[in-house]
């Protein structure tokens, strides 16, 4: 699915981008062009980092500490 019409950038292209650390809207802007030109992908943007950060925290697990 397209998420930036203006750019064709794809939600796969977007999510790729984040996994290999891109990780704010400028970051994004700079590397594929999301939110360059209309703006109405921004949403979107934003809600893919979102979703990125909180994958990764459920991925942290405690670990405890025998000290």
């Amino acid at each position: 699915m397209y998420i930036c019409i203006c750019n064709q950038v794809t939600e796969t292209q977007l999510r790729d981008e984040i996994e290999r650390g891109s990780e704010t809207v400028r970051q994004l802007r700079e590397n594929l062009g999301v939110t360059n030109q209309c703006g109405k992908c921004g949403k979107c943007v934003k809600n893919c980092i979102k979703e990125n950060k909180t994958s990764r925290s459920d991925l942290l697990i405690p670990i405890a500490c025998n000290a």
